[in-house]
């Protein structure tokens, strides 16, 4: 635990690593928080590191799971969830977790006492709405939406919203009975750093690639795309290229990467984890990736063309049509359709008209305005 003395302001910034994105908002919105303010006392904390092993595995760990090996099946559960008269029986049951298995986030809260607390994910934000008698100070209370479209997993009438669309905000107000003043349209926090520019060609001269055309295959922090397969499919292609594969965390996915050996006219370079995305995403003249909020957004800042693989039933599916209807991305449906693609997308340039702007920097704007 951090060591809380007596400062102005404490944040505390709560996620549920349920996918890498909730984290990745919260580590955005902290490293904007301490530029700006360095004298307040900020903290980011994983819910699921307070939970026992049973909750955890039973409600969080299942859903990379689900949605690799049976994404029909998550399809079912986020729709059956999203009706109204099926979200109220499972808030019941759902209250009844929280306050049975939730008390080492409260006792975590009450011993640093913050201020304000900032939600990246609906379970940290029920947990607080929920547990709020059982909180000594009762923090203001604000929650992050990264997805570009809704969901009732996310309606909680006791929290502030920040959303990435005024679409959004206006569902909010008109269905689901929101007030105005409580919502503010901020987009999705990314990491500043994709905010500074660098030059492609400078870092392709980094790492040892040639002035071609960069395709950046990026599988998620899971490694849930099968990048294997479209690298080979890419490998057919007759034109000079860089690729660049990532698989994540998947030692799986890495191996069998590291397996393909590339035709002459491509520079390959098969990755696992890595800590430099950032750079390889802005070397790129076209990433492949599954259309996750915070994946888009980068990709959007960033003025990537974007290819979108096998979206996620449910929230990735919105993400993806979102891109479609404003012309920000192209879908590949076979992976044999990978290379007409990518030759076409050499000629053109998406999300030129995306509004670029620091999200988080305007979250810990608002939360606490200068003037």
């Amino acid at each position: 635990m951090m060591n809380y003395n007596n400062r102005d302001m404490k944040l505390l910034i709560l996620s549920v690593a349920a996918g890498a994105g909730h984290v990745q908002a919260a580590k955005a919105i902290k490293k904007q928080a301490k530029l700006d303010h360095p004298d307040w006392l900020i903290d980011h904390i994983d819910c699921l590191d307070f939970l026992s092993l049973p909750p955890k595995k039973i409600f969080f760990d299942s859903y990379g799971v689900i949605t690799k090996k049976a994404p029909f099946l998550w399809r079912w559960i986020f729709n059956i969830f999203n009706k109204p008269n099926v979200n109220k029986i499972s808030d019941k049951i759902f209250k009844n977790l929280i306050l049975f298995y939730t008390d080492k986030i409260i006792n975590y809260i009450n011993a640093i006492k913050p201020d304000i607390i900032i939600c990246t994910h609906p379970t940290a934000t029920n947990i607080i709405s929920i547990q709020k008698k059982n909180l000594i100070k009762k923090p203001k209370l604000w929650t992050v939406i990264i997805d570009y479209e809704m969901h009732l997993f996310w309606v909680n009438k006791e929290s502030n919203y920040f959303v990435p669309t005024e679409k959004i905000k206006k569902e909010l107000i008109e269905k689901h009975g929101l007030t105005q003043k409580n919502i503010i349209v901020s987009g999705i926090p990314i990491d500043n750093i994709f905010y500074q520019e660098e030059n492609s060609e400078f870092l392709k001269n980094k790492y040892s690639l040639e002035k071609n055309k960069t395709i950046l295959i990026l599988s998620g922090g899971l490694g849930l795309i099968r990048a294997d397969k479209i690298v080979k499919e890419i490998m057919k292609n007759k034109n000079n290229l860089n690729l660049v594969a990532i698989a994540g965390k998947n030692i799986n996915l890495e191996e069998k990467l590291k397996k393909i050996k590339p035709p002459k006219n491509i520079i390959y370079r098969p990755l696992g984890w890595t800590n430099r995305v950032a750079e390889y995403m802005k070397m790129a003249d076209i990433i492949i990736t599954k259309p996750g909020g915070m994946t888009v957004t980068e990709c959007l800042a960033l003025r990537k063309p974007l290819i979108i693989i096998k979206p996620i039933p449910g929230q990735e599916e919105g993400n993806a049509n979102f891109l479609l209807k404003n012309n920000w991305a192209v879908i590949c449906k076979k992976n044999k359709e990978i290379n007409k693609i990518i030759n076409s997308l050499t000629k053109q340039k998406l999300a030129s008209d995306w509004p670029v702007k620091n999200s988080a920097k305007i979250i810990i704007e608002s939360i606490y305005p200068t003037q």
